[in-house]
């Protein structure tokens, strides 16, 4: 009952935030990305990139990326911004990855950024080359909508899991008692 109550709970939030028309959306929309700060409310304890510094950074580094992808007028996006300002330890795993933060009309066309679907907010894994982790999904997300993270511990755990992967880090088994 309690996995139903979330998966009701998680479909209302993303009919609100995708099915919000309006002015509110189009003038939110028309906002120039110099508006908003690099962070777009996720947090300055993070160093932020928009999308084409980011992958140049990638490339220069082969640091892998995490890419949120969001909208400035999407109550859910606004959840999530909550859940990055208050864990540290995204804050801190945010380290491994070159951070990229694209907001309203940076948001690219690309059926690649959008494996199951064109919603908000999503969060993606890459490869320094640019290439969609599809993999990489947010643990507690139903058969739908599997990019779109609204607990601070989903994020933080797929963190975890993409650094194990990119990084090639192996937990070994022991045969302690």
């Amino acid at each position: 009952m309690n996995l139903l109550k979330k998966l009701i709970f998680v479909f209302l939030i993303i009919s609100c935030c995708c099915s919000q028309h309006g002015s509110t959306a189009a003038v939110e929309d028309e906002k120039s990305a110099e508006d908003e700060p690099l962070d777009g409310g996720f947090g300055t304890n993070i160093t932020w990139w928009n999308l084409d510094e980011g992958l140049d950074h990638c490339n220069t580094t082969t640091k892998p990326m995490m890419m949120i992808i969001h909208k400035t007028w999407c109550p859910a996006c606004n959840t999530l911004k909550e859940c990055f300002i208050n864990s540290t330890l995204i804050q801190e795993l945010s380290q491994f990855f070159t951070m990229v933060n694209v907001m309203d009309q940076e948001v690219p066309e690309s059926e690649a950024l959008a494996p199951d679907g064109h919603y908000f907010p999503r969060i993606l894994f890459l490869t320094y080359d640019g290439q969609v982790v599809v993999d990489l999904q947010n643990p507690e997300a139903g058969k739908n909508y599997l990019y779109y993270y609204f607990t601070s511990k989903a994020v933080e755990v797929s963190m975890a899991k993409a650094i194990r992967l990119f990084y090639n880090i192996v937990e070994e088994k022991t045969n302690e008692l």
